[in-house]
This record gives structure tokens, sequence and C-alpha cells, in this order.
């Protein structure tokens, strides 16, 4: 929760990273999940398996094929939640660059007003006029 609160929390938080910040944040820790399942994947010889093997689990055929499944899940469902977290990363990166920009428009109208902006553009006319 802490994690994901600093990454994508739209609550008030002490010191936000930026934006760019947390995009790298959340794939730096990418490569620990990959890493985690596809150590479980390439074992040989299965974790705890003295443990296991003295359950007599009925419907354990054999451990490091359920370990090479598990792993595979571990990799796979740990990058889902990074993926749909980037991806609501970016839309509020998105959103609040659109804001930003909405916000110096509106800024530049009321500071300059219409009369600047016609005395700009005349001046590009006479311009365009003098280099023809």
């Amino acid at each position: 929760y802490l994690f994901y609160w600093g990454i994508i929390g739209i609550d008030p938080g002490p010191r936000r990273l930026p934006f760019i910040g947390r995009l790298a944040l959340l794939f730096a820790t990418m490569p620990f999940h990959a890493f985690f399942g596809i150590a479980m994947m390439t074992k040989t010889i299965a974790v705890g398996g003295n443990y296991y093997t003295t359950m007599a689990l009925p419907w354990v055929s054999s451990l490091t094929d359920d370990q090479h499944l598990g792993g595979a899940i571990a990799w796979g469902a740990s990058e889902v939640p990074v993926l749909i977290v980037a991806i609501a990363l970016v839309a509020q990166w998105a959103r609040q660059d659109r804001r930003a920009g909405v916000r110096a428009d509106r800024h530049a109208d009321a500071a300059y007003g219409d009369d600047d902006l016609e005395a700009y553009n005349a001046m590009l006319r006479d311009l365009a006029r003098t280099r023809r």
C-alpha cells in the first residue's frame, strides 16, 4: 500500500517525486519481480522439498513442476499490477500536463489581453510585407 501510495496516490504527501521519478521507481522494481519468478522456474531442486515430501500431499505429483508453475505465475502476476500502475501514472501525468497548459494559457490571456496580441500580429504582417 505505501509503495503504491508514493507512486500513484492522490492524497497529499510530505514530498512528491516528479512523474518521471515515480515512473523510474516503478520500473526499477520490475527486475526484482522477474528475478524471483525466473529463479523459481530455473531451479532443478524444489525449495523446501524435504518439508513438502514429509507432508505427503496427495495432489502434488512433482514438486519441481509445481515450483516452475509457481515461478511462472509469480513472474507474470507481478508484472500485471506494475503495468496497470504505469498506465495510471502516465494518465495522471498527461492530465496534470494538460491542466498546467490550460492554466498557462489563462494566465497569458489575462496578463497580455487582446491589444498586445493585435500589436504583435501587426508587427508580423509588416515583417512579412517587407520581406516580399
